[in-house]
This record gives C-alpha cells, sequence and structure tokens, in this order.
C-alpha cells in the first residue's frame, strides 16, 4: 500500500474529488484511482509512488482507468473493502476474497460505463436501460419520485425500480382502458395513471381501501372500486326504482295519490 504521508496520499478522498472536480474530471473509484488519475494530470507529488498499476488514463474517458487486475485490491484491509463496497451501496459481509471479488466487478463495471446523467424528462423506457449504471443517490432519487422505499443495498433499489418501472410501461400501454367519463363523476382529476401516489392513497383511503404498494397497484385498486362504484350505482337505482313501484301498487286506492 502507499504511503499515506506522501504526496496526494496525504490528501483526504474529499479533497481529492474536489480537485478532480474542479478540472472536469471523473472523481469515482478508489483512494488510488483517484490519485493516479490526479498525478495523470499534474504529475507526481511528494514523496514515494503508489503501488498500484493503472491504464493509460485520457482526460475524455467520462469513467475511472481499468485496473490491470485484482492484485491491488488484496494489498487492501478489509476495513477499506467495506468502505469502498459501503460507498457503493454494495453488500459488505463476507470473508475478504468475497470482499475482494465483489469489489473488483464493481470497479470494472464502473471503468466501462460512464456516469449517466439522470433528469426528471427522461423517458421511462430509456430510464429501465440503464438501471445498473445509476449511482444509489440516484436510485435513491428516483424511487423517492414513485412513493417508494428508498433503503436497502443497490441491487435492491434496482430490483425495486425495475419492477415499478416495468408496470408503469404496462400501464402507459392501456392507458385507454381507463375512462375519464368514470373519473370526472367521482371528481378526480384527469386521468388515474396522472394522479401522484398521494392523490391515489387518499382516494383510496376515503373508500376504506389498502393504500399500499406500487404507483401500478394503487391505479389499478382505485380503477377496480370506481368500477364497482358504477355499477353499484345502476344496481341502486334500479332498486330505488322497484321499491317505489313495490310501494305504489300496494297502496289502497284511497291511499294513492
Amino acid at each position: 500500500m502507499p504511503r499515506r504521508n506522501d504526496g496526494y496520499y496525504s490528501m483526504t478522498c474529499k479533497e481529492l474529488k474536489a480537485e478532480l472536480g474542479a478540472m472536469g474530471l471523473s472523481r469515482t473509484g478508489l483512494k488510488a484511482d483517484l490519485v493516479g488519475r490526479l498525478e495523470s494530470v499534474r504529475g507526481p507529488s511528494g514523496g514515494g509512488g503508489a503501488s498500484y498499476s493503472y491504464s493509460s488514463y485520457s482526460p475524455t474517458r467520462s469513467y475511472a482507468p481499468i485496473r490491470s487486475s485484482s492484485s491491488d485490491l488484496n494489498q487492501m484491509t478489509c476495513v477499506q473493502l467495506k468502505e469502498e463496497l459501503g460507498q457503493r451501496g454494495l453488500k459488505k459481509s463476507g470473508l475478504k476474497a468475497d470482499l475482494v471479488e465483489r469489489l473488483d466487478s464493481a470497479i470494472q463495471a464502473e471503468s466501462y460505463k460512464p456516469s449517466p446523467s439522470v433528469k426528471h424528462g427522461n423517458t421511462t423506457s430509456h430510464l429501465a436501460d440503464n438501471l445498473n449504471t445509476l449511482t444509489c443517490v440516484q436510485l435513491k432519487e428516483e424511487l423517492g419520485e414513485r412513493g417508494l422505499k428508498k433503503s436497502g443495498l443497490k441491487a435492491e433499489l434496482v430490483d425495486r425500480l425495475e419492477s415499478a418501472i416495468s408496470n408503469e410501461l404496462g400501464l402507459k400501454n392501456e392507458r385507454h382502458t381507463v375512462k375519464k367519463e368514470s373519473i370526472a363523476a367521482t371528481q378526480l382529476p384527469g386521468d388515474l395513471i396522472d394522479l401522484t401516489c398521494v392523490q391515489l392513497k387518499e382516494e383510496l383511503g376515503a373508500r376504506g381501501l389498502k393504500k399500499s404498494g406500487l404507483k401500478a397497484d394503487l391505479v389499478e385498486r382505485l380503477e377496480s372500486a370506481l368500477a364497482d362504484e358504477s355499477l353499484g350505482n345502476i344496481s341502486q337505482k334500479n332498486l330505488n326504482k322497484s321499491l317505489k313501484t313495490g310501494i305504489a301498487a300496494s297502496k289502497l286506492p284511497g291511499q294513492r295519490e
């Protein structure tokens, strides 16, 4: 391992990332990656050099340099490995060999995938194709916008968001099945799919129905309730009509109006 009091290694990861960010360079990777990237631009600083090996670095690349092998990771302690895994939202349990393998896979994935720029205007289908390239922060942001749980490992976040997106895509393909007339009759704004999770839950709660689940579940549950209400209204009208007819027929001639 490089001596931490030499040159760039005396800086914290936060300081290194700040320097790289100021130069418009990638800030992902281990501390050795950050130092190597900074040295490739500014040249070595201080004494002892790093014992890590790097591929050639190009400022035009938006990802971390590829490591030659996982042998460098084996020089790290379990604490350091777990710290790096934790920063990536990955599982931190297991033997050192497991930690090394897990971190090596994550670094290789970072090396080949540029950091995505996720904005609110992106289409759902485009987002679904790039879930594994998102950071934990981005995944949690997307989940939060959908009113979904944001805790757990990255794999769990990806799985949760993928399920939500699949449901959203399925709903959008069948939006013509939702009748706006029935929504207007119940004084709900617009199409069901256009309602927020909060609005959907309020409507479900007012009907004494379950309010948990994905937005797709909420929409389906409310749509079913509205359909039942429509049928119920028709049945009630017919029942009232029948009752009035029966009452009128049962009255004595002198009692009829």
